[in-house]
């Protein structure tokens, strides 16, 4: 009978226990109940859940409480918080938190820089962005290219960019770029 009741206690712990270490965090029910409340403009209710899912482990929570503290939604603007909250998330590969830390690095929000190149921080970022099919990180990233911020200047480069977002269907990048697949010239 004890080992029955301690396996039913290490059930009973399981989800608390591994599953957040098997990149499964918070259930997505909860992530569109906080993106929802979002949407209302409940944002500190949503905080509440984004703050529970983050600490889970949940790279989109992680995302969008920086996105709360980037924008002073329902806390204080607290840009150094939002960085760090979008280093995590990207570190577990959330695409949308790495299109963010390269917009902070290319506009100078965040901590101070160790790096004097944020320009060259931001494009790595954009590039690991537009890698996974971010439509808007595939843009910039061909706009640095196109004027050689943060990168050297290369037009090729720039124009298979942004001929990758237009395919994508970003509106900016088809009137920039001429229609063609992405490998054109």
């Amino acid at each position: 009978m004890h080992l029955r009741r301690r396996t039913l206690h290490l059930l009973a712990l399981f989800p608390i226990l591994v599953i957040p270490k098997l990149g499964i965090a918070g259930s997505p029910a909860d992530l569109d109940r906080a993106k929802s409340m979002m949407q209302r403009g409940d944002y500190v209710a949503a905080r509440g859940v984004l703050e529970t899912l983050a600490d889970q482990g949940n790279s989109s929570a992680l995302t969008l409480l920086g996105t709360l503290y980037y924008s002073g939604l329902g806390v204080t603007t607290d840009e150094n918080r939002a960085f760090k909250l979008f280093e995590r998330a990207a570190a577990a590969d959330d695409r949308d938190a790495m299109f963010l830390l390269a917009r902070m690095n290319l506009l100078g929000h965040g901590p101070a820089r160790t790096n004097a190149d944020a320009d060259r921080d931001a494009a790595r970022w954009f590039f690991e962005a537009a890698r996974r099919g971010h439509a808007d990180a595939q843009y910039h990233l061909g706009l640095l290219f196109y004027a050689g911020t943060g990168v050297e200047k290369n037009t090729e480069e720039a124009m298979k960019w942004i001929r990758r977002a237009a395919d994508s269907g970003h509106e900016a990048a088809r009137q920039f770029a001429p229609a063609g697949p992405a490998g054109s010239k």
